[in-house]
């Protein structure tokens, strides 16, 4: 990588010339020699250059097959065999090995790359030996011709008295026109009359549609999910890129025919204008690109008939396939880039292989992210990944359409420039056809092009002023250049003694349609250390302005403001002294400007905003701010960290709640209200609604003290309601397209509380709300007092025909049910192994409950998974994998490896013992933060002395 210019060469150390002429040998030879022999053998046999090209094109859509359909595919072994690259099968290997493995280890080579090998190897002699025995000069240069009439040579013609040489042909605007509409439609049929275009497009259909009916969401663990139109269409983008390359390649053939079959001679002669036939030719490539459409279309309608699912969204189909969301907009202006290309450079194989490096050095360098502005990334529009059921595009939506009429204007802009620069006649240099004095382009045309530009740089300057201008984009490293000089500037304020939050109240306007929400809010204050305070320090959330501040009913002013970091401070007349409490009460307004390119801003949207408990001033140091990747820390003049959280014995951090540092357990109050025909749903338990100022708020409220870790839900919502059999109410709000599995989820919520009951004790509300949001969020499930957030892509389209699916939704929300009762139940210290507490626990006892009633089989799907999961995250550690006790929050651990130890244990001592010292555990920590290296003492004490070094091996070291 240090070769690529992207990173320091100190970065990756010594090169490993051993590793990699190892990986030449086993990857690189085996599969270029694989290529060659498709690409050669087909046209042997087939005597065209197409044929080989159509060969590549099949056997990358193979890979494609395999490697997206890898993470869920119920049997991958076929994913690994069937890849001609090996590529899927060397990927998870990698992915699980340790970083000092992936840097200078050797491949491990197995029975599965191997058999991998041997078989697309074998492919390769059969093709090769074939073509060898078929192949000769005199069969390869003789084409045979096929003759519908033959003439005999006594046939006599006559010739009608009526022709006439002189006379008169008309060749104004209006029969340019009519040829351009002829010559298009005779420049389609012969682009899609070959067989092996008909050929190509069947087999297209074919793969799209075996892809349709096998890809599986990578949301789930594993699962189906319904086959949904959005889920249909997303066909598009992992097999896009090929498409475009096919259709660059078609535009270039096609663009070049008379010139390959020595006709331009005859053609360039006749008295047609340059754009006649130019444009004809362009026209039909777009009639190929809309075939290419209908080969995505015609697939993911039958995948949807036959599985049975009718409830098909046109809409859907039409914004993704047909417009500027990668489809056959997108595909128009990869054409008129092709025509641009070709006319410029004049050689046909120089025309394919620049505009195919353009559109792959576009793509690869956007992949990782080497161009991170999308208004580079011709032609491609923002969020084109990031659909969602109930908010579509979002802010991506508002964006694209400005992207659109950018590309628009530039590949219109190319496209007649390629007739001015189309060399016509005998071969011209290219500084000749670029001058403009030349005059196969009318100067109507030429001024055109000006204009085209000219509206493509000032959309390239309405972008910059909508998505940088307003703070909606920030280069990486910008950011983490902020990041390290907040903690730079304010780490200071860590230590320095500041109240707790102990009480909070909310009054929330939010408006969708503007992106804005207004609120003023009321919190309780408490000074819990040893010394008074006599100032105040805040931190705000990026696009929140604090519009007033009272402390105890005065007003104060900032002493000082760095409006870069959003940080403040105040000087606080009366010192809040200890033990004493203060109210802070304030006004804010949280609203996104102009559109973001790359970030959903999934806060506010204009159906499905989603809110969190930060945008409330933060008191004191924000520690979220923070850069927690060594790699990055060190290149910002930081010091390394050892681990993401404090150690166990830190003495302040034993003080916090890990779920909210800077809060006290407490009750929170929401009064929100929104428009539109819109609802909302929030953290605590629903009371009657409330008349403020002529305007009526939905009130939710905690039913006892809690972490400071609530959320907003707002969004064209359908309400489900229903008793459980604990007494407990449900509430199922729910996008009104999703009900497929309402009952499955009610009986799940009332099943996970019977096991709850049963093993730890009652459910503490007595109601419980399930919310759907979109899937932009962080997480994928938000477990606050009252409810639970569940993302669109779990759980409310998974397809619950099959009892291993079915499983998964009840897997899930017996999970989260037991999360609400830990941290409900338990204050667990911000130190090390808080996620073994807050996140292993659950997912142990989630588990637990899916063996006991889905059985041992299905047990194994799910820990086969996290198997996986845990080796891969493992690998990419961008800092040091700690032992479980000591766990630092790191995504791949706790709930992989910590859920499936804890497993063990429950299978060990028995759900019995295990959930009994749980209890007498949070007893004992009743009132004071816990730590989860505790609870391991309390387990370790009661194991079995032939088990014991299991145990210890497993939460106490780290495998190698």
């Amino acid at each position: 990588m240090q070769y690529t210019g992207i990173a320091e060469p100190d970065k990756f150390g010594p090169v490993p010339w051993g590793p990699l002429f190892h990986a030449f040998l086993i990857f690189s030879v085996p599969n270029m020699l694989i290529v060659t022999a498709i690409a050669l053998s087909l046209v042997v046999f087939f005597r065209s250059m197409a044929a080989s090209y159509m060969g590549i094109f099949m056997v990358t859509m193979l890979f494609l097959v395999a490697e997206s359909t890898r993470e869920n595919s119920a049997a991958v072994m076929i994913n690994y065999l069937i890849d001609p690259f090996c590529f899927t099968y060397t990927k998870d290997v990698m992915d699980a090995l340790p970083v000092a493995l992936k840097n200078y280890g050797y491949m491990p080579l197995d029975a599965i790359y191997w058999a991998n090998r041997l078989l697309w190897l074998a492919i390769s002699a059969i093709l090769i030996f074939a073509a060898t025995k078929r192949f000769s000069f005199s069969y390869f240069l003789t084409k045979p011709v096929s003759r519908k009439k033959t003439v005999e040579d006594n046939t006599e013609f006559s010739f009608s008295s009526g022709f006439a040489l002189g006379s008169n042909k008309i060749f104004g605007i209006a029969e340019n026109l009519k040829k351009v509409l002829r010559l298009s439609l005779l420049e389609l049929k012969n682009t899609v009359r070959p067989v092996g275009f008909t050929i190509t497009f069947g087999i297209l259909v074919l793969m799209f549609f075996g892809y349709n009916m096998l890809w599986n969401a990578e949301y789930y663990i594993h699962t189906d999910t319904l086959p949904i139109t959005s889920a249909m269409t997303l066909t598009r983008l992992p097999n896009g890129v090929f498409i475009l390359l096919l259709l660059a390649i078609f535009s270039g053939e096609l663009l070049f025919k008379e010139r390959s079959t020595n006709m331009w001679e005859i053609t360039d002669a006749l008295p047609v204008p340059t754009w006649v036939t130019y444009l004809s030719k362009f026209i039909a490539m777009t009639g190929v690109a809309m075939l290419f459409v209908l080969a995505l279309l015609i697939p993911g309608l039958l995948a949807q008939i036959v599985q049975g699912f009718y409830d098909i969204e046109w809409s859907v189909y039409f914004n993704d396939l047909f417009s500027y969301h990668f489809g056959w907009l997108t595909y128009l202006m990869v054409i008129a880039l092709a025509f641009f290309v070709g006319s410029l450079f004049a050689q046909r194989f120089v025309a394919h292989i620049i505009t195919v490096a353009i559109l792959l050095f576009i793509i690869v360098m956007a992949d990782m992210g080497v161009i991170e502005q999308v208004r580079l990334m011709f032609p491609f529009t923002p969020g084109i990944e990031d659909y969602s059921e109930m908010a579509a595009y979002g802010t991506f939506g508002t964006a694209g359409r400005s992207y659109n009429i950018m590309w628009f204007a530039l590949s219109a802009a190319l496209l007649i420039a390629g007739i001015w620069f189309w060399n016509r006649g005998s071969m011209q240099a290219i500084v000749k056809r670029v001058s403009v004095r030349r005059t196969q382009l009318h100067f109507a045309g030429k001024i055109t092009i000006v204009l085209l530009l000219g509206v493509f740089f000032y959309m390239q300057y309405s972008v910059v002023a909508n998505d940088h201008k307003h703070g909606n984009f920030k280069f990486d490293a910008v950011q983490d250049a902020e990041d390290a000089e907040y903690e730079k500037l304010f780490k200071y304020i860590e230590v320095q003694n500041q109240p707790k939050v102990s009480g909070v109240d909310l009054i929330i306007d939010i408006v969708p349609d503007d992106r804005k929400a207004d609120y003023s809010f009321s919190m309780l204050l408490t000074n819990t250390g040893n010394t008074a305070i006599d100032s105040l320090h805040l931190s705000l959330k990026d696009f929140v302005v604090l519009h007033n501040l009272q402390l105890n009913a005065k007003e104060i002013t900032a002493d000082w403001y760095n409006e870069k970091h959003n940080q403040m401070a105040f000087y606080v007349p009366e010192a809040i002294q200890p033990g004493d409490t203060a109210i802070l009460t304030g006004a804010c307004t949280f609203q996104y400007f102009g559109y973001s390119s790359t970030d959903p801003q999934e806060a506010l949207v204009y159906n499905g905003s989603f809110l969190r408990e930060d945008i409330l001033p933060c008191i004191g140091y924000n520690a979220d701010k923070e850069l927690d990747q060594n790699r990055k820390r060190g290149d910002e003049g930081l010091e390394k960290i050892s681990s993401r959280m404090d150690p166990v014995d830190d003495i302040l951090s034993l003080q916090n709640i890990a779920l909210s540092p800077n809060a006290l357990m407490h009750k929170t109050t929401i009064k929100a209200r929104t428009n539109n025909g819109q609802s909302v749903s929030a953290t605590g338990a629903g009371k009657p609604e409330e008349t403020i100022d002529g305007k009526t708020y939905s009130v939710f409220e905690t039913e006892m003290p809690a972490a400071m870790k609530w959320q907003i839900a707002v969004a064209g919502y359908k309400d489900y309601s229903a008793k459980l059999g604990n007494d407990v109410a449900l509430h199922i709000t729910y996008d009104e397209r999703h009900a497929y599995n309402l009952e499955h989820m009610k009986d799940a919520v009332d099943k996970g509380i019977a096991f709850l009951s049963e093993t730890l004790g009652d459910y503490p509300y007595s109601e419980v709300r399930l919310v759907e949001t979109p899937f932009y969020n962080d997480e994928d499930f938000y477990a606050t007092p009252n409810q639970i957030a569940i993302s669109e892509k779990h759980c409310w389209t998974a397809d619950g025909s099959r009892e291993k699916d079915l499983s998964y939704i009840y897997y899930t929300l017996c999970r989260e049910v037991f999360a609400q009762w830990v941290q409900q139940n338990m204050q667990v210290a911000d130190v090390q192994g808080a996620d073994m507490i807050l996140k292993a626990i659950p997912e142990a006892y989630a588990l637990a409950y899916v063996q006991q009633q889905f059985g041992d089989d299905i047990l194994d799907i799910y820990l086969e998974k996290k198997q996986s999961r845990y080796g891969k995250g493992r690998g990419n550690e961008s800092n040091i994998e700690p032992p479980l006790i000591y766990a630092d929050g790191a995504d791949y651990l706790e709930v992989n490896k910590g859920a499936m130890e804890l497993l063990k244990v429950i299978q060990d001592l028995g759900m019995e013992k295990v959930s009994e010292t749980l209890k007498t555990f949070q007893y004992a920590a009743s009132g004071k933060p816990a730590v989860f290296k505790d609870f391991y003492k309390d387990l370790k004490s009661m194991y079995p002395a032939e088990k014991t070094m299991e145990l210890v091996a497993a939460f106490e070291e780290v495998e190698e």
